[in-house]
């Protein structure tokens, strides 16, 4: 396996046994190919992995950090509030003093009588409230992580009282899925623009056939309108392609009741009866967005592979015919990420800017310059020192950002805290605004003086602001800041994304003849003051100059298996739930296991299965002992819990080292409790341990 575009590693850390979620975690790793490793820190030492720099969750800064905290464990040490309070301040200290990322999952208890025990429902509002919103910290419920996931048994009671195994095998497979979609999002630039075909995908029917009364719309329609109004509200942008009459489409949204989706939500629409990949193009270049943040939903696969072959860049895929509310669910690139107010009124940014576009374009037909056309904009730009109230924009801008974009970084809140804070680090965002509208913030400076020098590290501007002269602007004002610091040299440092060829060709006209490698662009400070937008005159007066264009350069590296619109479709569809997740990886649950004996009993069945299923074997001899056959202590405790579950007995630990472990031994065992129901050896010594001298 290629590690090279991997996140290093991944390093979980519980106060509960973690292992039993290795097998899920390799399963993903496997279809996704996310991380070159996968390490569990030791047993219950939440504190220590915080605090000791040298823990397996701070020594390797470049790993993906997890915490799975189930709080109901506290309960057995008496003060269950004090230790949410030093969690939160182990985790305030921990991302202070190294700025970076963390998930943590936050476990629900697995024991029914303390779910609403009051000092435990207080911790965990406690950790929820105080963490919620800390600069490089993801919190997840593991509540939600159960519905989201449909386990209906999350807990193991008998796996909890004898090894700290607190949850299901379903439940692990969850965990392991969510963790799994979190690290898949630190990798994975975010969609920006879902594109909807309208005709049999949006509703059922031809519209221009049927009229707007006469279309279908079932469930699987509407719970696209739904996900996709829920993606607009979240930020992404909603634009339709369709072969149709544009007059027969808008009278379906505007006559037809039933639908969930408006023209309200649609920031553009490309409707007429040419190629949908030209469409695709048209649209990039209204929104200023590049193909590659793009998602195509079409019922007909023709249509699909048309777009598919013109732009590989693009994320195509078929609607679901069943389970369609799940699917959506399901897809991970539509999931909403970080959301602020700026995201909330994308839509509407994006439609000033396509207004901007029409002004342009009527402006240049009529005989105007480009020239003149930006200076009627009456640009309005404003760079100031990036602060708390920007951070989750800045944030996001970082995230999202793919082509004006120096290096192509994705930084945490707590790294953009840290740079803010740092009185040797310029860390600037700019906002621009015009007579069409406020832009918000969209771009972001951070840089640093070293040996007579102001290195730029990074230096992006958002697609919509491009080719305006707010780049130049940015410029003169990192000359002006080398000014105040008495610097005379500015040098920008590039790295290729793949993407961001825009960035890389303003570098190069920017630093000229200056320019002493492909990965530095250097110029005096004076020539940096001297930085103007010059508007050149496009000989087809259709676009403006190549600083505006997205780019849809293609770089077969950027959408391998990460990206893949059939893998992406098959989790959403075969991988949605705990058990499908568990029966992918444990195809033996599927097989019909064998028992050497031609008269297996029921419970010998049971075991044989349970056996197969943790060996990963299809046959196994009901005498040979479990350990013999390559099995190991975790994954044998499992199976005394399951076996307890389905046999309702106690089966006692004890049993791993008095037996040989085989599914003979623990058939007779279970049946001997069952016939003559006697406690097992630990219930009666837990019994014995309670009685006292008097």
């Amino acid at each position: 396996m290629d590690t090279s575009t991997l996140s290093a590693n991944l390093v979980i850390a519980a106060n509960f046994t973690i292992e039993p979620i290795d097998a899920a975690l390799s399963f993903w790793n496997q279809e996704l190919q996310l991380w070159s490793s996968q390490e569990y820190a030791p047993f219950d030492q939440l504190f220590q992995q915080l605090l000791d720099p040298a823990s397996a969750l701070a020594a390797d800064r470049s790993a993906t950090k997890v915490i799975l905290l189930q709080p109901e464990r506290w309960l057995s040490g008496g003060d269950v509030k004090r230790a949410a309070s030093d969690f939160c301040g182990a985790v305030e200290t921990f991302l202070e003093s190294r700025q970076e990322s963390l998930l943590l999952i936050l476990c629900p208890p697995s024991a029914p009588e303390n779910a609403g025990q009051p000092d435990l429902v207080l911790a965990e509002q406690r950790i929820a409230d105080t963490l919620s919103g800390l600069s490089g910290l993801t919190l997840a419920s593991g509540t939600e992580v159960q519905e989201n996931y449909q386990v209906t048994q999350m807990s193991d009671p008998h796996g909890s009282r004898i090894a700290a195994i607190p949850f299901s095998a379903t439940y692990f497979a969850a965990l392991a899925a969510t963790i799994a979609r979190h690290v898949w999002h630190q990798l994975v630039p975010d969609s920006k623009v879902l594109v909807l075909d309208c005709d049999d995908t949006l509703w059922g029917g031809l519209c221009g056939e049927l009229g707007p009364d006469g279309i279908v719309l079932n469930e699987q329609h509407l719970a696209l309108q739904r996900h996709a109004q829920s993606c607009r509200q979240a930020g992404m942008l909603v634009c339709l392609v369709s072969k149709n009459n544009e007059a027969d489409v808008l009278a379906v949204f505007e006559r037809n009741a039933e639908m969930v989706l408006s023209l309200d939500d649609v920031t553009a629409h490309q409707i007429g009866w040419g190629l949908k990949s030209a469409s695709m193009t048209r649209l990039s270049e209204t929104l200023g967005l590049g193909l590659d943040s793009f998602i195509f939903v079409d019922d007909d696969p023709m249509q699909l592979a048309e777009v598919s072959r013109v732009h590989s860049e693009v994320v195509t895929l078929a609607p679901p015919e069943t389970n369609a509310q799940r699917f959506w669910k399901h897809f991970w690139p539509t999931d909403s990420s970080v959301t602020t107010e700026e995201t909330k009124r994308r839509t509407e940014a994006y439609r000033e800017h396509a207004n901007r576009e029409s002004s342009r374009a009527q402006s240049l037909e009529s005989g105007a310059t480009l020239a003149d056309f930006i200076s009627s904009l009456d640009l309005r730009i404003d760079h100031r020192q990036l602060d708390s109230e920007d951070l989750s924009r800045a944030f996001e801008l970082s995230h999202r950002t793919n082509q004006f974009n120096t290096n192509g970084l994705r930084q945490s809140e707590a790294q953009l805290v840290a740079a803010s804070k740092d009185p040797a680090t310029i860390c600037l965002t700019t906002r621009v605004s015009d007579r069409f509208g406020d832009y918000g913030l969209v771009g972001l400076i951070q840089g640093a003086v070293s040996a007579e020098t102001l290195h730029v590290r990074e230096f992006l501007l958002s697609c919509r602001a491009l080719g305006r002269g707010v780049e130049h602007s940015m410029v003169a004002e990192l000359a002006r800041q080398a000014r105040e610091r008495n610097v005379s040299k500015v040098t920008f440092h590039f790295t290729d994304s793949g993407r961001n060829t825009p960035a890389l060709d303003f570098l190069t006209k920017l630093a000229g003849a200056d320019s002493s490698a492909s990965s530095e662009f250097s110029m005096t400070s004076e020539r940096a003051a001297g930085c103007r937008f010059e508007a050149v005159e496009s000989q087809s007066a259709e676009r403006e100059p190549q600083a505006h264009a997205p780019t849809t350069e293609k770089h077969p590296g950027d959408f391998g298996r990460n990206h893949n619109p059939g893998l992406l479709a098959h989790i959403a569809e075969a991988l949605a739930t705990g058990e499908q997740i568990l029966n992918a990886y444990t195809p033996a649950q599927n097989a019909a296991p064998q028992s050497s004996s031609n008269e297996a009993s029921d419970i010998e069945t049971l075991l044989t299965r349970a056996f197969c299923e943790h060996l990963g074997v299809s046959e196994v001899d009901r005498n040979e002992g479990f350990f013999d056959l390559g099995g190991h202590s975790l994954q044998a405790v499992q199976i005394l819990s399951e076996m307890s579950a389905a046999a309702n007995v106690e089966l006692d630990p004890t049993l791993l080292f008095t037996t040989n472990f085989s599914i003979a031994e623990l058939a007779e065992e279970i049946e001997f409790q069952d016939t003559t129901g006697n406690q097992p050896v630990g219930s009666v010594l837990d019994q014995l341990s309670a009685l006292t001298d008097s």
